[in-house]
């Protein structure tokens, strides 16, 4: 708490309001953005010579990280949360806005209704946007980035304790089919979207599948596993490794980097069946209140020394050029962002219909009973 404090102190005049596409917000989400309060605090300066006056609401900016943006995270429900910290009360005040009702198709360029969601930003807006890196300059959820800015990106997998387990893991089968030695130790996150998607990429089925019989094998085998599962949990995916109350959990990259960081003796998979990749993305809302301060904030992301600061603290890779000067030079042999050869293909979690949705959502409900 007292460092959150320190920290506010320089953000005394202003609220950074942060608006998540969903409920998903952890210790990850987090201590990404403890990062980045300590880089702007350390450059208050900075920000005093370069953003406009803050409003009478003392707003700095407005600006979304939708779930559906980095194709990580099914809907809860059909329901657009956003969730605020306003970062210059008392921490963290958190409140559910008015839910949107939403499909998650509607983020990626749509609002809801005739209003869309996202602004445009138009060229020359951002006077760094030539340092998004070639590769995620165009992807699909976003083409030709109108909308969005990279943030980080990573992988989630599953690590395992080496001192509990010393075989081949790298395979879906220590989630969904386990040997003995590691069934019910085993945590899985609490996230619909990475918890089928990796079901999908066990059993070798689309993940967005509209076979009847596809789907009930699906059912049936995810039931049978949990029969081996200690857990759902997001919040404490890292802590649980490391004091080894399990010994295989769901996890990211950067978490497990964490977790054998503060000596869990713990690998990260990379399953031969494929894995999920994950992009985290900064994006303007239609509604932002100060827009011209909201992009100022975006385009200080986009300077490399700044956004490789969050990835020296979260482990995870910016998706930008130039950050290489920055970055903590352990980050290059970092295990956990380095599949072998022989690794699956990184998949996004794809995006549904509506009514194909409402099957998995029944298939994760039924799960969680």
């Amino acid at each position: 708490m007292n460092q959150w404090r320190t920290w506010l102190a320089h953000f005394q005049d202003v609220t950074l309001r942060l608006e998540l596409g969903d409920l998903f917000l952890q210790g990850r989400d987090l201590g990404q953005f403890q990062a980045l309060l300590a880089i702007a605090g350390d450059r208050r300066g900075w920000r005093h010579r370069r953003f406009t006056h803050p409003p009478p609401q003392h707003t700095l900016c407005q600006f979304q990280i939708p779930a559906c943006l980095g194709h990580r995270h099914a809907p809860l429900g059909h329901e657009l949360h956003r969730l605020e910290l306003d970062l210059a009360a008392e921490f963290p005040s958190r409140h559910i806005q008015s839910p949107v009702p939403w499909s998650r198709s509607y983020l990626r360029v749509h609002g809801t209704g005739s209003r869309p969601l996202l602004d445009t930003i138009a060229e020359g807006e951002l006077a760094n946007r030539g340092n998004i890196a070639p590769e995620w300059a165009d992807p699909s959820f976003d083409p030709g980035r109108q909308h969005s800015i990279p943030y980080q990106w990573g992988s989630t997998s599953f690590a395992v304790n080496r001192d509990v387990y010393d075989g081949d893991i790298n395979t879906t089968d220590i989630l969904f089919d386990p040997p003995a030695e590691l069934s019910g130790r085993i945590n899985m996150l609490d996230s619909q979207g990475e918890v089928l998607a990796m079901a999908a990429l066990h059993m070798g089925i689309p993940q967005c599948s509209n076979d009847r019989d596809q789907l009930s094998a699906l059912n049936a085998m995810l039931q049978e596993a949990k029969q081996h599962w200690a857990s759902f949990n997001s919040d404490t995916a890292k802590e649980v490794l490391v004091s080894g109350d399990v010994a295989v959990g769901q996890i990211y990259d950067g978490f497990s980097a964490k977790a054998r960081e503060e000596g869990a003796n713990v690998e990260y998979a990379f399953p031969a069946q494929g894995y999920v990749v994950w992009m985290d993305n900064v994006v303007l809302l239609q509604d932002a209140p100060n827009r011209e301060n909201a992009l100022l904030f975006m385009d200080f992301l986009l300077e490399p020394e700044n956004i490789a600061a969050v990835t020296n603290y979260a482990r995870y890779n910016a998706g930008l050029t130039g950050v290489e000067a920055f970055l903590d030079p352990s980050l290059a042999e970092q295990p956990e962002s380095t599949p072998p050869a022989e690794a699956g293909a990184g998949v996004f979690i794809e995006v549904c219909d509506q009514a194909t949705q409402e099957v998995y959502d029944q298939i994760w409900i039924n799960l969680k009973k």
